[in-house]
């Protein structure tokens, strides 16, 4: 008697297991199905047009040397004529240098939400060639008033696009070897 009540109820642990994670393998592929549905548009991309030609006046507000490694504290106009503020981290040397546009994490109220958070990173990058530049996200910058976020997402995603076009434009910057990094 005993043996078959633990039979029972080890086969009833069993099928709640097997039923539960049948809802999680039935939630994943709803989920997969939905995204896998959802089509782009040709419209889609408008989110993302600016007007290249718009000049990028950059600002170097300072300039200082950090381990042999020079830090621009600049501004450029991004987004909607935004004043974009940003490090430039440019290292050693005359040569063609590889290039990295860094993306700081997001999270509201974090201390290290913003360009400060991978300073570091760059300035350790710099000697084995490669430039770099940090921007303030929108909403890490003075004054920001909250905004839908598909708004948020665009302005960002310009912001960065004319921070790639300012990278373009110098000229020690290897056009072949651009990346992003970020998270969030």
């Amino acid at each position: 008697m005993r043996i078959a009540r633990q039979h029972f109820q080890r086969r009833r642990s069993l099928s709640a297991t097997f039923v539960g994670g049948l809802v999680l393998i039935v939630g994943a592929i709803q989920i997969s199905c939905d995204v896998l549905a959802q089509t782009s548009s040709s419209d889609d991309s408008a989110h993302f047009a600016y007007d290249a030609g718009v000049p990028l006046n950059v600002k170097e507000i300072s300039v200082k040397t950090q381990d042999g490694v020079t830090i621009q504290d600049i501004t450029y106009t991004g987004s909607n004529a935004d004043t974009v503020p940003a490090y430039l981290v440019i290292p050693k040397g005359a040569r063609k240098f590889a290039a990295v546009i860094w993306g700081h994490w997001l999270m509201p109220g974090a201390a290290n939400s913003n360009r400060e958070e991978v300073l570091e990173e760059a300035i350790a990058l710099a000697p084995a060639g490669v430039i770099s530049l940090l921007i303030d996200a929108p909403q890490a910058r003075p004054n920001f008033k909250p905004i839908p976020n598909s708004v948020l997402v665009a302005q960002q995603v310009v912001d960065l696009r004319r921070g790639l076009n300012l990278l373009l434009s110098r000229p020690h910057v290897d056009a072949s070897r651009i990346a992003y990094v970020g998270h969030s």
